[in-house]
C-alpha cells in the first residue's frame, strides 16, 4: 500500500475536489444534452487523471481501478445517465482515498479530531448505484 506516499491535507484537497465534481456531473444530468456533452467532456479528462492518482496512492495499475469501475462505465453517449455514473465514479474515488487517508491515520490531524474530519460520514459508506429509469417508451 501507497497510503503514506500523500500528506493528510493534500489527500483532503483531492477529496473534496472529487465530491464538488461528483456534483457537477450530477447538475449536468438535467442539463440540455449539448451542455451534457461539454460538461461530461472536461470531466472524462479529470477522472481519468483521478483514477491514475487514487491508482498510485494505492500502489496498483490503474488498469485494475478501471477494471472495478467497468461495471459503472454507462452507455457513453452522454445522456443523464452517463452523467449520474460519472458522478458515481468520482464519488467512489473520493471514497477510496478516504479510506486511503484513514488507514494513513492523516498525518496532519488536529488532536480530537478524526481522519477525515467530522463532516466526513458521507465518504464512509459506499456509493450506491442509481435504479434505473422505468421505461415509459
Amino acid at each position: 500500500m501507497g497510503g503514506s506516499r500523500g500528506d493528510g491535507r493534500k489527500l483532503r484537497r483531492i477529496i473534496a475536489t472529487l465530491v464538488a465534481l461528483a456534483g457537477l456531473a450530477d447538475a449536468a444530468a438535467c442539463r440540455a444534452h449539448p451542455v451534457r456533452w461539454l460538461v461530461l467532456f472536461f470531466l472524462r479528462r479529470g477522472e481519468r487523471v483521478a483514477l491514475d492518482h487514487v491508482a498510485w496512492e494505492l500502489g496498483v495499475k490503474p488498469a485494475v481501478l478501471a477494471a472495478e469501475l467497468a461495471p459503472a462505465a454507462g452507455p457513453g453517449d452522454a445522456g443523464p445517465m452517463d452523467a449520474v455514473l460519472m458522478a458515481w465514479r468520482l464519488r467512489w474515488l473520493a471514497m477510496v482515498l478516504g479510506a486511503v487517508l484513514e488507514r494513513s491515520g492523516g498525518r496532519d490531524r488536529v488532536p480530537g479530531r478524526t481522519a477525515c474530519g467530522p463532516g466526513a460520514g458521507a465518504l464512509t459508506r459506499a456509493p450506491v448505484l442509481p435504479p434505473r429509469a422505468p421505461d415509459t417508451s
